[in-house]
């Protein structure tokens, strides 16, 4: 059969991901941990190309103008459908990865306890590693856009890239999954004129010299989306640990979350623990308001939730990205604490334990919101003002007076350009939550 639609374009394009926040990228397996990442035959770790296509597309698919666009560019799976012009690669490792497990576990929303069972650890690959990142596009004579377009496109997908705009793998509404591209190169062959270049082309040796010339923030091609961004800088004034335990028996029992990095400890809060104090501080307000059930259906539809088959309740992604922070100037001392028996007052026997918590440090506190709407806005500003005036605490040791922040501004932004929230502003939002919380109908009932 011959066939009626050659290629007469090819592009390629390779660089390095470099991992800029934790990253999972779960395999199945649990000898290592109950969610570990994806390793090949070798035991090398590896980000699958389904990965890094699947969430590019969907990425796109947010931003084409031509709903249909995606489908020609990316291929359908409806009768009419055309092969993806795009193909992707496995992303392979490059360097020594910087890997460690974390602990997780779920708190009952009302009182902030653990749920029973709920405890679970998971793998995570650190920033500072980093993967080779190739990409092909095949354009035929019989194109669904012009070379023009088709390069906008390219030139969109590597500059999403280089911006951190797309996230990999699993909790990336919590700060995981963050990637950039660095040391890109591009490769434009003529099919039709250098056949030569094309059969003869080879990733390493190849020479990578095409620049792609068109600007893709003056296509017509996409809409601006601009997310609204919200950040609040805290002091800590006293301690705070988020904890995670040794196996070494001679070292500390419990120390803050944190990662190497060269020599240093880089010490963190995750967003999955500011994610919970946040929702955690909402809550609290609810029931203080007699509006438990309203905040809690706001809560659900804006925090998101996983979902509950025996309620029959579906899963809803979260409207808001919250980041990991890193903590500035920290200082870690070890504490050596007792176990007191409640009713005697005296020392439990074989109940001596030590930790490491943080002192006198500063950490930011970083959110994105797609597409909200002014009660929303209202619903983190509200949250971190709890925060701020040490109502809401971080992390463990809450009972012993860790977590405490101190803090007094917010900033907002709406095009990328942050701005100190003014006082007009708080109360509009303020007021629009006030308004969402007695027109909702709640949804569920206060725990008894």
């Amino acid at each position: 059969m011959k066939h009626k639609n050659h290629i007469s374009y090819k592009y390629y394009v390779k660089g390095e991901l470099e991992i800029t926040s934790p990253l999972i990228i779960a395999s199945g397996n649990d000898e290592i941990a109950d969610l570990q990442c994806i390793r090949d035959k070798d035991g090398k770790l590896f980000i699958p190309a389904t990965t890094i296509a699947g969430n590019i597309r969907d990425y796109l698919n947010r931003h084409f103008k031509n709903d249909n666009l995606i489908n020609l560019i990316f291929g359908s799976d409806n009768d009419q459908s055309e092969q993806s012009m795009f193909i992707f690669y496995d992303a392979e490792l490059i360097n020594v990865p910087n890997l460690c497990v974390r602990d997780g576990v779920a708190l009952d929303d009302w009182n902030k306890t653990v749920k029973e069972k709920s405890k679970y650890d998971y793998e995570v690959i650190n920033p500072e590693t980093t993967f080779l990142f190739r990409m092909e596009v095949n354009v035929r004579e019989k194109s669904p856009k012009n070379k023009e377009d088709i390069e906008a496109i390219i030139l969109k997908v590597i500059s999403t890239l280089c911006r951190e705009n797309i996230r990999l793998g699993a909790k990336t509404r919590r700060g995981f999954g963050k990637i950039k591209l660095i040391n890109q190169e591009f490769l434009k062959i003529d099919i039709v004129n250098e056949k030569d270049k094309w059969i003869n082309f080879d990733w390493q040796k190849s020479s990578f010299d095409s620049n792609l010339n068109q600007d893709e923030n003056n296509s017509e091609l996409f809409n601006n989306v601009y997310n609204t961004k919200i950040t609040a800088d805290f002091d800590i004034p006293n301690s705070l640990i988020i904890r995670t335990y040794n196996t070494d028996p001679k070292d500390v029992d419990s120390v803050s979350i944190s990662y190497k990095l060269g020599n240093d400890n880089i010490y963190l809060i995750p967003g999955t623990s500011w994610n919970g104090a946040l929702r955690h501080s909402l809550l609290n307000i609810g029931r203080e308001l007699d509006k438990y059930s309203e905040m809690n259906e706001l809560i659900y539809n804006f925090f998101g939730f996983a979902g509950n088959k025996q309620k029959n309740k579906k899963a809803i992604r979260s409207k808001v990205i919250i980041e990991e922070s890193k903590i500035r100037n920290p200082k870690a001392k070890k504490y050596v604490r007792n176990k007191i028996d409640r009713f005697t007052g005296g020392v439990v026997e074989s109940a001596l334990f030590d930790e490491k918590p943080i002192y006198a440090a500063k950490v930011t506190l970083n959110c994105e919101i797609n597409d909200p709407q002014d009660y929303e806005i209202g619903m983190l500003i509200l949250a971190i003002m709890e925060l701020q005036n040490g109502f809401q605490s971080v992390g463990g040791g809450t009972n012993v007076g860790r977590g405490r922040l101190t803090g007094s501004e917010v900033n907002i932004s709406t095009q990328d350009k942050l701005n100190l929230l003014s006082e007009s502003d708080k109360s509009k939002y303020l007021n629009a939550l006030a308004t969402a919380l007695n027109t909702t109908g709640g949804n569920d009932a206060k725990p008894e």
